[in-house]
């Protein structure tokens, strides 16, 4: 093992060519992002691993994801005694600048998926987001107890790595970067990187500091952009001090829509009439369809070229 955690997901060196991080928290998500950033922006500014496959098991009560990836040559910056220099915190910023200009209109991980990071608390969002108005009511939910609210939705979601520190940061002998371990990453108002970085755990006040000031000069964040972040720190707050009800609006209408077929017998929804009375709109009848498979395969794999 060269990386990860011995209770959590870990990575393992296979050759002088491939790793592999293995555990319960490796999802199809992460790498999708890598494969994303790896084709999108330039090797010169930040090397991402090459992804060659990423596969889940279900076969087991712990379903486990494996993420094959590109062996990276360099030093951890965890591992040295260096102290930040200015061009590394300058190049830092840059990448964080760079992963600002990729968007998705829908917020979360790259292709859906339970929301993680320092904000979310210990255990994620438990919930996916699919759309701001999810996003907005996880957040309002959680805020509740300061009598305040928070709209996200005038912010473009961009690209945050979400978890940069030393650990994920190797320098290579030419003196390039490589950011590594991208199983925060998601699609959120770009402040949310600097906020992530103020929670990374466990804090190096001698990294995070200079490069949140570094990366909040190259941001510019506005003065509306600073008040949701510090509304954004009360979130996080929330998670750690309570548990909520994850379900979204877009699931309670869903739930709510369920019941009311049910109780209107499964012939269709319940309407109310001018006399206040309920009537039932019959469903169309549909011809029975072939029989369609929906146990999955013990296996899903996922190929990069």
């Amino acid at each position: 093992m060269i990386g990860g955690f011995w209770e959590g997901d870990k990575v393992a060196k296979l050759s002088d060519q491939i790793v592999v991080q293995y555990g319960m928290g490796i999802t199809s998500s992460e790498a999708a992002v890598q494969e994303l950033v790896y084709n999108t922006v330039d090797r010169d500014l930040v090397h991402v691993p090459k992804v060659y496959r990423f596969v889940r098991s279900d076969r087991s009560e712990d379903p486990r994801g494996y993420l094959f990836l590109e062996y990276v040559q360099g030093q951890p910056l965890e591992d040295t005694d260096l102290e930040p220099s200015g061009k590394t915190v300058r190049q830092i910023a840059g990448i964080i600048f760079r992963l600002g200009q990729i968007q998705n209109p829908v917020p979360g991980p790259l292709g859906g998926g339970l929301p993680l990071g320092y904000i979310y608390g210990d255990d994620g969002a438990k919930a996916p987001f699919t759309s701001i108005r999810d996003m907005n009511a996880y957040m309002n939910k959680r805020l509740e107890y300061r009598n305040d609210t928070i709209d996200l939705s005038p912010y473009p979601l961009v690209l945050c790595h979400g978890d940069i520190c030393r650990r994920n940061i190797i320098l290579e002998d030419d003196g390039s970067i490589c950011l590594v371990d991208w199983g925060y990453a998601g699609f959120y108002p770009r402040f949310f990187e600097v906020l992530s970085m103020s929670h990374v755990n466990p804090y190096d006040a001698a990294f995070e500091e200079p490069v949140k000031q570094e990366v909040t000069k190259a941001l510019n964040l506005t003065v509306e952009e600073e008040h949701d972040m510090k509304l954004m720190s009360f979130v996080r707050g929330a998670n750690l001090r309570w548990s909520f009800d994850e379900r979204t609006p877009s699931e309670i209408e869903a739930y709510h829509a369920s019941q009311i077929m049910h109780f209107s017998g499964g012939q269709g929804p319940v309407v109310d009439e001018p006399d206040g009375k309920g009537s039932v709109i019959p469903l169309k009848k549909e011809t029975p369809g072939p029989s369609v498979r929906t146990s999955a395969p013990p296996h899903i794999f996922v190929e990069f070229s």
